[in-house]
């Protein structure tokens, strides 16, 4: 069964005893992996434990897919729930769920960490309907609800911060729950458990990571900005962004700009995330230059790009590079090209 959004953390806090398969999915994979810890956690007292919980990999179920079903009926040393995670979301995982669910154990519970999963693959298809399996999506916050888990994530650390200060942190951050999480570890850090926020502590904490930030990337892109592109792009690889981090990003500023756009100028003050306010004029130049028709052609070529990087045969990083040079080209040339 699909589990709706609103219904998520409450299904997480109290799973229906008749699941016996959560399959967590989506591009947040830091999302994926906090949710899954969430529902395991209430399944095992220590999720750490290695006589009540069991990891597989798709590789391992390749070879051997009746494992999965094998370690999930198998008692846990001492009693207690039994609980498996997997790892991998291709046709040797579905084919070992199946087999799993033909014969379930009690009292046991298999959590699927699974990536992107299109409407009809087989871990979601198969079981969005079934009431064994809950299908959980985990997709990343965006506008007031980036903004939520920001807050939210500050306050689980004791600190309270700023409006400009959260404004801040959502325009630097990757829209990535494990992103989050790792940056107000940062602010903790920097600023000591309990104290308040400002947009300057966030300045200072981040001015290193904002040099290769994907929103500064982005940004550079749609400024036309090819020298500092092509800098900030080897920078961003080098300290181990993926390529597809760095063409989703420039894509989703792309695609705010195209709302903008379409809605004029004076939409920019109801974008959500709002633009950070000493990015504002900047942003409101890139609305001037760029007409809908290019930012549709360039959200194209990002798209393309992704798809590049993980079927062409090509080496990622030239892929990434060269899509986002080129975008990078096109907003040099005159203004409102077509």
């Amino acid at each position: 069964m699909k589990i709706d959004s609103r219904a998520i953390d409450g299904f997480l806090r109290n799973p229906r005893d008749a699941v016996r398969v959560a399959v967590f999915h989506g591009p947040d994979q830091g999302l994926v992996a906090e949710r899954s810890a969430r529902l395991g956690s209430s399944v095992v007292d220590d999720l750490k434990d290695p006589f009540a919980v069991v990891d597989l990999t798709e590789a391992d179920l390749k070879e051997d897919p009746p494992r999965l079903g094998d370690e999930a009926r198998a008692l846990s040393f001492g009693g207690g729930h039994r609980l498996v995670r997997v790892r991998g979301s291709g046709e040797p995982v579905a084919k070992a769920v199946a087999l799993y669910l033909a014969d379930p154990g009690p009292g046991a519970l298999v959590i699927v960490e699974a990536g992107e999963l299109s409407p009809k693959s087989g871990l979601r298809a198969n079981y969005e309907k079934n009431p064994t399996v809950a299908v959980i999506g985990c997709y990343p916050d965006q506008g007031s609800d980036l903004a939520a888990t920001v807050r939210r994530a500050l306050a689980d650390r004791g600190l309270n911060a700023d409006r400009e200060a959260v404004e801040r942190l959502c325009v630097h951050l990757a829209e990535d729950r494990g992103v989050v999480r790792s940056e107000i570890e940062k602010l903790v850090l920097y600023v000591g458990d309990g104290n308040r926020v400002s947009v300057a502590d966030v300045s200072a904490c981040l001015t290193d990571a904002a040099a290769v930030s994907l929103d500064g990337l982005a940004l550079a892109c749609a400024d036309g900005d090819t020298g500092a592109v092509d800098r900030l792009t080897r920078r961003a690889l080098d300290e181990g962004m993926s390529e597809i981090a760095l063409i989703r990003a420039t894509q989703q500023h792309f695609l705010r700009l195209e709302w903008v756009v379409a809605q004029g100028e004076g939409a920019l003050s109801r974008l959500r995330p709002p633009v950070f306010f000493k990015q504002r004029d900047r942003v409101q130049a890139q609305v001037r230059r760029w007409s809908s028709a290019a930012i549709r052609r360039a959200v194209a070529a990002l798209t393309e790009a992704e798809i590049g990087c993980k079927s062409s045969g090509q080496p990622a990083s030239l892929v990434c590079s060269r899509t986002l040079l080129a975008i990078a080209s096109q907003a040099a040339g005159p203004r409102r090209h077509r």
